[in-house]
């Protein structure tokens, strides 16, 4: 099973907080911190760049959101429970 080390929530429209569960998904082969952008490995052989703290979806687990802290921890919430929030994270 999944274990949650630590939570984080999300800013929405409404009063709504959303546990994001500290992950290691197998998809990412490395990731790298360059201030407020993390250089992300995929293992299928991309690289791309997201911002800190800033959601994403990758294509190999499309029902995952991710996000990814200033400290190179990522955090991931299903895409369903995410659907009805506009995903502003608060650390």
């Amino acid at each position: 099973g999944m274990r949650v080390s630590q939570l984080w929530g999300i800013l929405a429209e409404e009063p709504v907080v959303l546990p994001w569960a500290r992950m290691y998904p197998p998809e990412i082969s490395g990731l790298k911190i360059e201030g407020k952008t993390v250089l992300l490995s995929t293992n299928k052989g991309r690289s791309f760049r997201v911002g800190v703290g800033q959601p994403f979806i990758l294509e190999q687990v499309p029902s995952m959101v991710y996000v990814i802290t200033s400290f190179g921890e990522i955090g991931g919430v299903d895409i369903e429970d995410a659907k009805l929030l506009r995903v502003l994270l608060t650390p």
